[in-house]
């Protein structure tokens, strides 16, 4: 899969290009593009806008969302990511100061129309979002580049942005519950004495009984009458703590998590792509078995499915709950598998 070093925007979150500037040309940029009054950002401006209308030519769904004064994020409605970014810019590690100028007087253009895609990989640079970029002297020459890499991306480019996110929010869910089991044990024992094992830091081991342990587990299960009330209390929380931990460590061992991710048609039907026996502990494969990957309308959606997303939307973007699982964002997310 190729790596993915450049910034993916929720289609959610991009600011409206409106905001800051339109598609239409200049009116003295069209008066005379080669004018040597225009500032060298209006030049470039005006070129970056014409290589968005061209690609807005070709592709009328495509729409645009303002980055920076040389750069659109470029995007499609109903989708969860944009599909990349747009610049003309120069990008080289060392290039020479704005409005250089020929022999003739004529200034000379450094700068290149960029196309930023996940579905780059050029070779040329080892980190940054150059390492997804193609770049082009002429707007017919960045349309090919366009055509080949600018598409929304598959389900193993959006899942590679937030897998990890969710292995962090299981850890963090069995982290609580096993910080709270320690918290417990800490109060009647040390590391000296009862149950001398890595279960209360690690998230993997399992509890390991001692003989004074089952000693002490025999004594609460035959009734015997304590001399401290509180210490029986003590003893019996730690072992309702031990049987929970022990409950969820092997049930996180055996877990495995669904990626949903929905989109939209232009008549505003939804469709839900659903990926199933994802490992978020393990790297992603490039290629997802077919067998794996359901799609589904609202209409067929299971019953299990639509009954873990309606809790999913009443959560928080980045939000983790077990049983039930991981919220992406409004559109996205993982969901705990049932065996």
């Amino acid at each position: 899969m190729t790596h993915i070093s450049m910034k993916m925007v929720r289609v959610k979150d991009l600011p409206r290009l409106s905001d800051k500037m339109s598609l239409e040309a200049d009116a003295d940029w069209l008066a005379d593009p080669k004018n040597p009054n225009l500032s060298y950002n209006m030049i470039g401006t005006e070129h970056l806008k014409a290589f968005a209308r061209a690609i807005l030519e070709a592709f009328p769904t495509y729409k645009f969302a303002y980055d920076n004064s040389h750069s659109f994020h470029v995007y499609r409605t109903g989708d969860q990511y944009t599909m990349g970014t747009i610049a003309f810019a120069d990008l080289r590690d060392r290039k020479a100061m704005p409005q250089k100028f020929d022999d003739d007087g004529d200034p000379v253009e450094d700068r290149k129309f960029c196309v930023f895609s996940p579905n780059i990989e050029n070779g040329k640079y080892s980190y940054g979002q150059r390492e997804n970029m193609a770049e082009a002297i002429s707007i017919k020459r960045a349309m090919a580049n366009v055509r080949k890499y600018l598409r929304p991306m598959n389900l193993v480019q959006s899942m590679s942005l937030t897998a990890a996110d969710v292995s962090r929010g299981a850890q963090r869910s069995l982290r609580k519950i096993v910080d709270e089991a320690g918290s417990v044990r800490r109060k009647i024992v040390s590391d000296e004495t009862l149950d001398v094992t890595s279960a209360y830091s690690s998230l993997s081991t399992l509890p390991k009984s001692d003989a004074l342990t089952l000693e002490l587990k025999h004594l609460l299960d035959t009734g015997h009458e304590f001399v401290n009330p509180e210490f029986k209390q003590l003893l019996e929380d730690l072992f309702a703590q031990r049987d929970k931990v022990t409950e969820a460590k092997l049930n996180y061992s055996k877990s495995n998590h669904m990626y949903v991710e929905t989109s939209m048609n232009t008549f505003g039907d939804i469709k839900y792509k659903v990926v199933r026996d994802v490992d978020v502990d393990r790297r992603l494969d490039d290629h997802i078995p077919s067998d794996n990957i359901s799609i589904y309308t609202q209409a067929d959606l299971p019953k299990e499915l639509e009954g873990k997303l309606a809790v999913i939307q009443m959560l928080e973007d980045g939000q983790y709950v077990d049983e039930v699982g991981y919220r992406v964002s409004d559109g996205a997310c993982y969901l705990v598998q049932s065996e």
